[in-house]
């Protein structure tokens, strides 16, 4: 499931028209509850590696993506809706807020977090952002920083040629999960890159992404264990 599928029905944020919304917080998830994979940053690899296995995938554009795998399942997942003691993707976290390319903030309309009666408002009455908003702000232009920045390392990795299938078949319960369509790092080809390409790497914080993500191939373990809890 595509993560911009999450925003029934996105509208811009106006000042104006949008002046008495609310954002209530409540820490429910329900509106993940199909998803069986996250994208996630590569700030984000050390926490999320706990949890998930992180792995690649690649568009059809060839392009290759990160992401927490959340389920063995095909759709779903099996955290509920409050997701606790789980680490929270960014992109759960910044619904129902997104921003777009040129900078402006969109939200989803049928958000029940957002209300003209409960919560606490985004604008005052002169039509300025609020703390609360100035927050959503912050965090929405971040999580693109971050976005962009492992845009960079997965670029960096793919033209290394250092992605490999990634297709284990587990066993759960009487019967078999294959895993298909996903890629991680090669370790073999990792310790092989060039002197200079790994203090590059290391420079940028990179060196401890791709360590992250090997050691999150560990979860697969958790993900095994949730679906036979079921």
């Amino acid at each position: 499931m595509s993560i911009t599928a999450l925003y029934k029905e996105p509208a811009a944020l106006d000042t104006k028209k949008h002046v008495n919304l609310k954002l209530k917080l409540e820490g429910d998830f329900a509106f993940a509850s199909h998803m069986n994979s996250v994208p996630v940053t590569g700030t984000e690899f050390f926490e999320a590696s706990r949890h998930y296995p992180i792995l690649f995938v690649k568009n059809d554009a060839g392009e290759v993506l990160s992401l927490a795998l959340l389920s063995l399942k095909k759709e779903g997942h099996d955290l509920g809706n409050e997701w606790k003691n789980v680490y929270v993707p960014a992109v759960l976290r910044r619904y129902p807020f997104a921003i777009t390319k040129e900078g402006g903030v969109v939200f989803d309309q049928q958000c029940p977090m957002l209300n003209e009666e409960d919560g606490e408002l985004l604008f005052n009455e002169e039509g300025e952002p609020t703390d609360t908003m100035k927050r959503v702000v912050d965090f929405l232009r971040a999580c693109e920083q971050n976005f962009a920045y492992t845009e960079q390392f997965l670029k960096a990795v793919q033209e290394a040629d250092l992605l490999t299938e990634f297709k284990p078949s587990v066993k759960v319960g009487k019967g078999t999960v294959t895993l298909t369509d996903f890629f991680f790092i090669d370790e073999k080809k990792f310790l092989e890159l060039p002197a200079e390409t790994v203090q590059d790497w290391f420079k940028k914080g990179w060196i401890g992404w791709v360590y992250a993500h090997l050691h999150s191939i560990r979860s697969l373990g958790l993900l095994i264990q949730r679906h036979q809890a079921e």
